[in-house]
């Protein structure tokens, strides 16, 4: 649930009196999961409500921290589009581009990448990829390669296993290369343009693991 309160209140000083919000602690939740923003004259506050047989507090906090990325993200580019704000702040964002995560730039190493590290740690924010929608930088590149590694992951994709990669030859397409040698996983390239029969046969003799595909709308 989220419950956004704004409404106009009373004088904070009535006479002798004088109002001050107070947060009352409770010992079981309402609802599974459950974020109250009040923004009035007596003050700003956010508290968060949940189930600890469902939510750890560590992950509580993860939630509030891509929260406030977003809002803060928001006011500074107003007039960003939905797709650009990201989740992570500065720390949790460095922790998975600098290396602290399973699948960081030294599991591009071992995989055979030694050329795109060197290129990562040197020049971060320079283009890597280029094609008619505009450019990736080898930074943004090694994030989204890295968040589709770990869904291959939670797939079932790993050593030994073949990963189908059905995708239009733009800048996806590098991602999902990288991302599939992150999880030490081979490639099957697929031609999705294919009649569908072919395509189900190439996919069931490579025994594939995976597809990587996209929307026919998205390829339109």
């Amino acid at each position: 649930m989220f419950d956004f309160q704004n409404a106009p209140t009373p004088d904070a000083a009535v006479g002798p009196l004088h109002m001050r919000p107070m947060h009352i602690t409770r010992h079981a939740s309402q609802f599974d999961l459950s974020l109250l923003i009040m923004d009035t004259d007596l003050g700003r506050i956010a508290s968060v409500e949940y189930s600890t047989e469902l939510f750890e507090a560590e992950t509580i906090r993860r939630l509030l921290g891509h929260y406030l990325s977003i809002l803060e993200f928001i006011v500074l580019n107003p007039r960003a589009t939905v797709s650009r704000i990201p989740l992570l702040g500065t720390a949790e964002r460095q922790q998975v581009l600098g290396g602290q995560s399973a699948l960081s730039a030294r599991s591009s190493q071992r995989r055979g990448m030694p050329a795109f590290a060197e290129h990562l740690a040197r020049t971060p924010h320079a283009p890597a990829v280029v094609d008619e929608n505009g450019s990736v930088s080898y930074q943004d590149l090694e994030y989204a390669a890295t968040m589709l590694a770990g869904t291959l992951q939670a797939a079932g994709a790993g050593p030994g296993e073949r990963v189908a990669v059905a995708l239009d030859r733009n800048r996806h397409v590098v991602t999902a290369l990288l991302a599939v040698l992150k999880v030490g996983a081979a490639y099957v390239p697929v031609d999705a343009r294919h009649p569908p029969d072919r395509v189900a046969m190439i996919l069931q003799d490579a025994d594939v693991r995976v597809v990587l595909t996209e929307s026919a709308s998205k390829r339109s």
